[in-house]
């Protein structure tokens, strides 16, 4: 990706200085993310760019990717805009608008250039994940293979899930030094585990954790992996552990998706649902289409369940089955809402459709109790599946 300075239309001084900050803020946040080559380049361009041709720019610098935008007034407010385009086609593939205060524009450059920054990585990888869906699987490189593979997580199916599996493989046999397919590797097992649990915990952690060392082995300032070493922290019910270890990533990243989900997950089992929540939404703006959205969609339906919110715990409980309809976690916590509200009918219809599409899913969170499961959540969990007509 190149970075080219953004514009400014006007002689005012203030706001050309807006412009090379949010430039200089934009190549230092991008700067830190490991998945990305920023290409540096001094490009002084003049207030209209329509005769750049960005494919021949993309070729001339070897970039995919080119990020632009401009500062300009409007109406009593300055306006920042931001496209991302793609090189390889010429098409925008992102674009957005942000609109401040006068007082403001003097401060808030390192604001705007981390929402542009965290809009755009979501998009670039999309745009790669496509990308690699033309291609046939011997002609995946690396870095397709993984991307492909991300895309297979991203149906939240346990099938899915082993074709992922087989992708990451795929990227480690191409590329042993590609630190983010063991990650990957290590984010398959625990899925298997802890959303469609064809996996004990302990088995879970015992194949993932090693791989999720081997990607920080290889690329320390990986933080990706890093929250997969938070989430693995978590499953074992270290709840404090993961809450410190998303913490220190989002010291050094506060962009981190996965950091804000973990920490917001451990919060919900810590009992402190309203931090839990306030994290996860970070979480759900900083990458909307994340593959764990279901599972943390559903954890904050169980954090509203414990604060006493059945009804809205139910409604956010509806939404995750409506859109993941094979995903098992919300049944539960919709079923135990729906008991506690007295429609026990409805609830029982529930329980059964649960242990048909994932029996072992309701033997690994009901009766077995995973380790993650404070008294904050499991105790009144059970007391709505027994209101529900569940017996043990």
């Amino acid at each position: 990706i190149v970075v080219l300075p953004f514009s400014q239309q006007s002689v005012d001084p203030n706001l050309e200085f807006l412009a090379d900050a949010v430039t200089e803020e934009l190549l230092t946040e991008l700067s830190k993310l490991r998945g990305l080559l920023l290409v540096a380049r001094d490009l002084r361009l003049g207030p209209d760019r329509t005769a750049i041709d960005v494919r021949q720019l993309g070729r001339q610098l070897g970039v995919r990717y080119v990020l632009e935008g401009n500062v300009r007034s409007a109406r009593g407010h300055t306006r920042i805009t931001g496209r991302l385009i793609d090189a390889t086609t010429g098409v925008h593939i992102w674009g957005q608008r942000y609109d401040l205060d006068r007082a403001q524009t003097s401060a808030f450059h390192d604001e705007i250039a981390q929402a542009i920054v965290s809009a755009i990585v979501p998009a670039i990888y999309n745009a790669d994940r496509q990308r690699a869906q033309h291609k046939r699987p011997e002609q995946l490189g690396a870095w397709e293979a993984y991307q492909r593979g991300v895309w297979h997580m991203s149906k939240s199916l346990a099938a899915e899930n082993k074709l992922a599996q087989s992708l990451f493989q795929q990227a480690i046999n191409l590329d042993p030094n590609f630190g983010p397919a063991y990650g990957a590797m290590a984010w398959t097992y625990m899925s298997a585990a802890s959303a469609f649990s064809e996996l004990t915990v302990a088995e879970s952690c015992e194949l993932g954790e090693p791989l999720v060392r081997k990607a920080i082995a290889l690329d320390e300032n990986d933080t990706d992996a890093r929250s997969r070493l938070a989430l693995t922290a978590l499953l074992k019910g270290d709840i404090e552990g993961a809450i410190e270890e998303a913490e220190l990533i989002l010291s050094v990243q506060p962009s981190n998706a996965d950091a804000w989900g973990v920490k917001g997950a451990s919060l919900v089992y810590a009992g402190c649902g309203k931090a839990g929540r306030a994290a996860l939404k970070q979480y759900f703006g900083l990458n909307p289409r994340d593959i764990a959205r279901p599972i943390r969609l559903t954890q904050i339906a169980s954090s509203l369940y414990i604060d006493g919110g059945y009804e809205e715990a139910a409604l956010t409980a509806r939404q995750v089955i409506r859109h993941y309809p094979s995903h098992p976690f919300a049944y539960r916590w919709l079923a135990a809402s729906l008991g506690q509200l007295g429609r026990t009918g409805e609830a029982q219809e529930l329980l059964q459709a649960l242990q048909t599409i994932s029996p072992s899913s309701f033997e690994m969170y009901v009766r077995q109790r995973p380790p993650q499961f404070c008294s904050a959540e499991y105790a009144p969990m059970m007391d709505g599946l027994r209101k529900a007509g569940w017996k043990e």
